[in-house]
């Protein structure tokens, strides 16, 4: 178990490398941890101070967006840092280009955990020169979620076995969309955009470059870009950008059958649309394999580095995963756990009783590592957000959005992103 892992890398360090405060101080070391929601839960950090007592956590979670960029804006102006700081898998390769600024967690035996993680999952925490800034928290996996009620009104299979064969292939996924717009019963095929690009990209072996560092946009993200504007000139989507109100009512109105959905997603679904439980079913997402979501903890350069290293390493922990599964629908990013009855047999009511740790491990086990650039948040929303603008407005040829997407892509490519470069 990786849970008692540091105890025993703690035993074997030199005194001078325990931090006085801990062995000599009744008064505790405060680590401060930023984050944004649903990466720390309250009840693990509890757990944590209780077999820790001279350690306390104090977390500031952000919005999204706003917790990475004002991570990156401390670190590149000197600015106060936390002492931990969760990073999501889009942001990492912004911060390891600053990878010297973080604490190498091989010197607390991280490389004793690695066989423990997912192989991907592991490398997007580790830099270029082998130094590991992060370990994995969890992954998000991806399923389709769909509607039986709306297939079944559309005249569509809706058993689990038959459309997990009818969509076991993007060709597929096309096919039975254009019977479900066919049927003109008022609702939508898929949500938006966002989702159908993460999803389909997702699966290649190069998203923006290739594990050379050459640009592959006009091959890879053409492919994804081409199979999404085929799906939104047959009527598929219901135009709703992901996260926003209209979104959110999307869910509850029934406006569409189909989302691709993460392990956590399952949560957002029946808080959105209380009323639809049993309505809704999972089957693998279209293509091999898939993933949304997903951090690494980090600890940068400061003056409780060990204390810090050790909050990290149980957050991570095979048994921290578990419990975050079961409490936040957070998929583990620790293999061992997926045959385990806790993952197996992991009966999810709203979505029918249906068991669905299967089908999120079967997902996350099938990738592999993608290479990435710094920027890649910014570039994953350039495309996405051409896409929508194709998708809601259609007041331009989606030739002259893919060129201005493309041209800002590259430039972030061969210039770093706006942050960055500051």
């Amino acid at each position: 178990m990786l849970l008692g892992v540091f105890a025993v890398i703690a035993a074997s360090c030199s005194q001078s490398n325990i931090p006085s405060a801990v062995a000599f101080s009744d008064e505790p070391i405060v680590l401060s941890v930023w984050a944004w929601d649903g990466v720390i839960a309250e009840s693990l950090i509890d757990e944590f101070e209780a077999t820790h007592p001279g350690i306390r956590i104090e977390v500031a979670n952000s919005s999204f967006d706003q917790h990475h960029n004002g991570l990156l804006n401390a670190l590149i102006d000197d600015g106060t840092l936390p002492d931990v700081a969760a990073i999501e898998r889009t942001y990492l390769p912004d911060f390891l280009a600053h990878s010297g600024q973080f604490v190498d967690l091989a010197g607390f035996g991280a490389l004793d955990l690695e066989s423990s993680y997912l192989q991907w999952r592991w490398d997007e925490g580790v830099d270029a020169e082998g130094r590991v800034i992060g370990l994995p928290t969890d992954t998000g996996g991806l399923a389709l979620a769909y509607r039986t009620d709306l297939f079944e009104a559309a005249g569509l299979p809706f058993d689990r076995e038959t459309v997990a064969e009818r969509v076991s292939t993007w060709d597929g996924f096309l096919e039975l969309g254009t019977e479900y717009v066919a049927a003109n019963t008022g609702t939508s095929f898929v949500d938006g955009v966002d989702t159908l690009y993460r999803a389909h990209l997702g699966q290649k072996a190069n998203a923006y470059v290739d594990g050379e560092g050459q640009v592959v946009i006009d091959t890879s993200v053409a492919e994804t870009w081409d199979f999404v504007i085929e799906a939104v000139e047959r009527d598929f989507s219901a135009g709703l950008p992901q996260f926003s109100a209209e979104w959110n009512d999307g869910f509850a109105n029934s406006s569409f059958a189909t989302i691709a959905a993460p392990s956590w997603m399952r949560g957002v679904i029946e808080a959105n649309a209380p009323g639809s439980e049993n309505l809704w079913s999972l089957v693998p997402v279209p293509g091999v394999g898939g993933n949304w979501g997903g951090s690494q903890l980090t600890a940068p350069a400061g003056d409780n580095e060990g204390e810090a290293a050790q909050f990290i390493t149980f957050m991570t922990s095979v048994d921290t995963q578990r419990k975050l599964f079961i409490e936040n629908s957070n998929f583990p990013s620790t293999p061992e756990l997926y045959e385990t009855d806790e993952i197996t047999g992991w009966v999810d009511d709203f979505f029918g009783g249906q068991r669905v740790g299967e089908i999120y491990s079967e997902s996350v086990e099938a990738l592999q590592s993608q290479p990435t650039v710094p920027g890649q948040r910014e570039i994953d929303l350039i495309f996405a957000s051409g896409l929508s603008q194709f998708d809601l407005l259609g007041d331009e040829t989606s030739e002259e959005i893919w060129q201005d997407a493309r041209l800002a892509a590259l430039d972030i490519i061969e210039n770093g992103p706006p942050t960055s470069a500051e």
